[in-house]
């Protein structure tokens, strides 16, 4: 019995559509998207564990649009103790609705730039889904690909109210 070539066609076209629906199936609800002012990621962010420079990390942390954050080592310092200059290489929002961004940027003491030396550091950020907690970890070479302590420095921040 011979086939036509219609009906192959459209065999191979079904399968070739079910491996795509399976591939987005296994991908998960991810979507790129587009990081402007409006993005849950600029605002003040704070944890009053890190007061005076705990864990080499800021007990507040403001991060501005223009690709700029400025770090306090305490809650009450009015000049920021660590600038840095970031770029977002990625960012998108998951099947939960959590923002999710890569950044690299470049840090230095305030005010920028310093005559000290400048560190070059990789970040995964998530921000929930309500807009409330801010997680990430960030490390000196290399992109991390999760959230853990083993990626690199791990940290935790709330939305200041």
């Amino acid at each position: 019995m011979k086939r036509s070539k219609g009906a192959l066609s459209v065999k191979v076209l079904a399968v070739c559509l079910f491996g795509l629906l399976a591939v987005m199936a296994v991908s998960g609800q991810n979507r790129a998207v587009t990081v402007g002012p409006e993005d849950p990621l600029f605002d003040t962010w704070v944890n009053t564990e890190y007061e005076g420079g705990k864990y080499h990390l800021a007990a507040r942390a403001v991060i501005f649009p223009e690709g700029k954050e400025w770090d306090y080592f305490r809650m009450s310092d009015v000049a920021p103790t660590y600038e840095s200059r970031f770029t977002i290489v990625e960012a998108w929002i998951d099947e939960e609705g959590s923002h999710w961004y890569k950044t690299q940027e470049i840090g230095d003491f305030y005010p920028w730039p310093s005559k000290g030396p400048q560190l070059k550091i990789f970040g995964l950020t998530r921000i929930n889904a309500t807009g409330t907690i801010m997680e990430g970890v960030s490390r000196g070479s290399g992109q991390p690909d999760e959230i853990t302590e083993l990626e690199g420095a791990y940290s935790i921040y709330y939305r200041q109210e």
